[in-house]
C-alpha cells in the first residue's frame, strides 16, 4: 500500500513538472497552433540577435531556389532559380552567415525594411550600402552612395559604378567583409 502511494506521488509530481515545461515551451513560442507570418531569419542564433543577417519575410520574397551545399562555397549550387541569373551567394566573413542572391537587384545594408541582406550589428554600414545587379549571366557590384565606401578586392569603387563580380571576390562595405560565390 505504501509503495503504491509513493508511486502515485511520483507520477503526479512528474505530470506537474511536464505540464510546467510544456507551458514554458508554448509561452516561449516554440510550439504554436497559429501559422507564423514570418519564417526564422537567415543567420539567426537563439538567444542572440547580434550579428544576425535577416532575409525579407515570405510575403515579399518568393523562395524559388534551393541551395545545394558542397564541401566549399565554390561547390555550392542552386536548384530551380526564380530569375535568369545563375545562383550566387554572399558569405559574411565575420560570422560565416550565408545569403543567396535571389533578385535582379539585391540590396545590402542595415535598413531592415529595404535590404535583402541585412547587417544588423555594424554602424559603419549604410542603410542601403551597396547592391548586386544581375545582367544576363553576370553579376555586378554597385555602391549606392554609401558613407564609408564599397571595396572590391581592396579597391574602392565609385558610387553608381557597376563592377563585374567573379567567384571568390572579396566585397568590403566600410569595414564589413563578404565573399561572393557563384
Amino acid at each position: 500500500m505504501r509503495g503504491e502511494f509513493y508511486s502515485w506521488i511520483i507520477l503526479t509530481f512528474a505530470a506537474v513538472v511536464m505540464a510546467g515545461i510544456l507551458g514554458a515551451v508554448i509561452a516561449a513560442g516554440l510550439i504554436t497552433r497559429k501559422k507564423k507570418k514570418y519564417y526564422m531569419p537567415t543567420g539567426f542564433h537563439a538567444g542572440s540577435q547580434l550579428g544576425a543577417v535577416y532575409a525579407r519575410p515570405p510575403e515579399t520574397v518568393q523562395d524559388t531556389q534551393t541551395s545545394v551545399l558542397g564541401e566549399s562555397p565554390a561547390e555550392t549550387g542552386c536548384l530551380d532559380t526564380g530569375f535568369a541569373c545563375p545562383c550566387a551567394m554572399l558569405i559574411r566573413r565575420k560570422t560565416g552567415e550565408r545569403s543567396d542572391v535571389k533578385r535582379p537587384l539585391f540590396l545590402i545594408g542595415k535598413e531592415r525594411q529595404r535590404a535583402d541582406f541585412w547587417i544588423a550589428d555594424n554602424e559603419a554600414v549604410s542603410r542601403i550600402h551597396a547592391g548586386i545587379v544581375c545582367k544576363g549571366d553576370e553579376y555586378y557590384l554597385i555602391d549606392r552612395n554609401s558613407t564609408n565606401g564599397t571595396y572590391l578586392n581592396e579597391r574602392r569603387i565609385e558610387s553608381g559604378q557597376e563592377v563585374l563580380l567573379k567567384p571568390g571576390d572579396r566585397i568590403k562595405l566600410a569595414d564589413e567583409e563578404l565573399d561572393f560565390w557563384l
